[in-house]
């Protein structure tokens, strides 16, 4: 039945708990008219890590805003801000409930509390995919109104100079704040020297009580970056010590100094490209139309980061819950919402589940696949086996040889090995502190704007974006060679 319908791939992050894939299809499926004002999507689809809408949905949702946007250039931003508003609603929800005293409550009301947090939860969670619509419509506009005035080149760098965060990020006040404090204590020979030669017990054992109160200040404002949909790991002291001991690997105050500068140096050049666009008599809309792009990019940070706040405040709700029923955290995120209300759901369906699952919806009906069911629906093509050669879309250009590291999830960055072409369906924010050694990026999804062109950019490595296929092609250990010239990668020899 998936066969007849024509999928499209939005986003490939690999494996999330079932309750997260229950929550946005509920979301996406009831309550897109209800908060949008598009029609609610029909089909989704998520298998091997990777997510699809239906082209027919997606391109209903797209002629929904082109037709507002002929009425107002600043519909997106509207949108945006929203979107916005509804996370507002949902931490402040989320934060309510955590202060509870949930072991005095009754099953009966503590569902009832899981009800009235999904109320305000899905709506916010409508628009998970929508930044994906923007940029395409977004690009689109952008590259059709310079067409007849640049080169298609020239259209390329522009839109990339263009896309510049309109402010901070969160992830952007991270990495100062945690290099302020690695600068402090690069000041302090024996504290440095404490901190790179000894373990995280002897670390926290030997420093001030002023520092260790810094740290755990530190620590405590961003104990939700754990919490990446629904993941049970808290941000926790020891997570804070390898960062910091990884930034004191290089010089803290240079790499500080240089993350301002190219802050700074991305608004200079963004100021200069408007004022040359100025000249080129181009309508006023335009520029609403750069605007709204950099607020999407930030809005792919903030909606990520606003749910991952609001997720930590969920669990100790569904812990509860989930003890009522003799299950543990990791074990009520493997249902479905339908399962965690009417307590259906087995541990031997949880068990399959943590191993792998696929989840299909369509026009109303749910199949969840696991086992030889989900083995058949994930089986790579036999064509791509034979497949010599990958083609995508140049990033950043140079040509490297070297052997293969496939991620399939956000949760494996950790296990990034240097001098390694990493292939990987697109990377996000938290992958910084770990790819400084490697050769080059090959991604499956990805535009001029997405985040490992920006990253490559950043790091001066060769990049293809867009293979589409890549993650499917290759393996582990094969040897390649990336010409990102071309924008080719090909397969020298083949992992034993």
């Amino acid at each position: 039945m998936t066969e007849k319908i024509k999928w499209r791939k939005i986003v490939g992050r690999g494996r999330h708990p079932l309750l997260v894939t229950d929550i946005v299809n509920t979301s996406i499926t009831k309550y897109t008219r209800r908060v949008q004002g598009c029609p609610d999507f029909s089909f989704y689809k998520r298998i091997g890590g990777n997510t699809f809408l239906a082209e027919s949905d997606f391109k209903k949702a797209k002629n929904y805003y082109l037709k507002k946007l002929k009425k107002s250039a600043w519909v997106l931003i509207d949108a945006i801000k929203n979107q916005n508003f509804q996370n507002k609603k949902m931490i402040m929800a989320g934060k309510k409930i955590s202060q509870m005293d949930l072991k005095k409550m009754t099953t009966k009301q503590l569902k009832t509390l899981f009800v009235k947090l999904l109320e305000i939860y899905l709506p916010a969670w409508n628009y998970i995919y929508t930044p994906w619509l923007f940029e395409e419509i977004l690009i689109e506009k952008l590259e059709k109104m310079l067409k007849n005035k640049k080169s298609q080149s020239e259209i390329t760098e522009i839109i990339y100079r263009l896309n510049i965060l309109p402010r901070p990020s969160r992830n952007l006040k991270f990495k100062k704040e945690l290099l302020k404090l690695a600068c402090q204590i690069n000041k302090k020979r024996k504290i440095k020297k404490i901190f790179i030669k000894k373990d995280v017990k002897e670390i926290l054992k030997r420093i001030s009580k002023k520092l260790f109160s810094k740290i755990l200040v530190f620590q405590k404002k961003y104990q939700w970056r754990g919490s990446y949909l629904l993941n049970a790991k808290e941000y926790t002291l020891n997570d804070v010590i390898f960062e910091l001991k990884e930034a004191l690997k290089n010089n803290p105050n240079k790499t500080l100094k240089v993350l301002i500068a190219d802050y700074q140096k991305e608004k200079a050049n963004f100021k200069k490209i408007i004022t040359q666009l100025k000249k080129l008599n181009l309508p006023s809309y335009f520029f609403i139309y750069v605007r709204s792009l950099q607020e999407t990019t930030l809005w792919r940070q903030t909606r990520i980061e606003d749910l991952s706040i609001a997720h930590y405040y969920l669990k100790p709700l569904l812990a509860e819950i989930a003890r009522r029923r003799k299950l543990n955290y990791d074990e009520i995120i493997e249902l479905t919402i339908n399962e965690i209300l009417k307590d259906k759901g087995t541990k031997k369906d949880i068990q399959e589940r943590k191993k792998g699952y696929g989840y299909v919806f369509i026009k109303g009906r749910l199949k969840i696949y696991t086992g030889k069911a989900l083995k058949k629906l994930e089986k790579v093509p036999k064509e791509y086996q034979k497949l010599k050669k990958i083609e995508g879309m140049v990033a950043f250009p140079g040509k490297v040889c070297g052997p293969v590291q496939i991620l399939h999830s956000v949760y494996q960055y950790k296990k990034i090995k240097p001098n390694r072409i990493l292939v990987i369906s697109m990377t996000t924010p938290e992958i910084s502190l770990y790819v400084k050694k490697i050769k080059a990026i090959v991604t499956d999804e990805g535009g001029i704007i997405c985040h490992a062109a920006i990253l490559a950019r950043e790091l001066k490595i060769p990049c293809i974006i867009g293979t589409k296929i890549a993650t499917k092609v290759l393996k582990d250990g094969d040897l390649v060679e990336v010409d990102a010239d071309k924008g080719v990668v090909r397969k020298i020899k083949q992992a034993g």
